[in-house]
């Protein structure tokens, strides 16, 4: 019996259809998110947001609308592999002016 062969892989974070967004709390502190601008991450019908740190685990089997943002295949690659090292490793929570809050505050969102 012949191997199927496995689709290929697409990282969201490498798609120029994915958006970063504000999640904003009602103090006016804010978290980094991603969205897709073409209304592919779905889930029960609404739009899903996905933490910015966890954007190298979104991927999709298939996506009609995939414009990758790299020059080449090779480029592709090279981003792709790097994503574990470009994006934070945690969720960091913003002031309303762009700066930090301390890390042993505690926020509930």
């Amino acid at each position: 019996m012949p191997k199927l062969k496995k689709p290929n892989r697409i990282y969201c974070a490498e798609c120029a259809n994915c958006k970063l967004v504000r999640e904003i709390s009602a103090t006016g502190r804010y978290i980094m998110k991603a969205r897709c601008a073409q209304g592919h991450w779905l889930r029960n019908g609404k739009e899903a947001l996905v933490d910015y740190h966890n954007m190298d685990r979104r991927t999709l089997d298939a996506c009609p609308d995939y414009i990758t943002t790299s020059d080449n295949d090779s480029d592709r690659k090279a981003f792709v592999d790097g994503l574990d090292n470009t994006l934070p490793i945690e969720r960091h929570i913003y002031e309303a002016d762009g700066s930090f809050v301390d890390k042993t505050e505690t926020m509930k969102w």
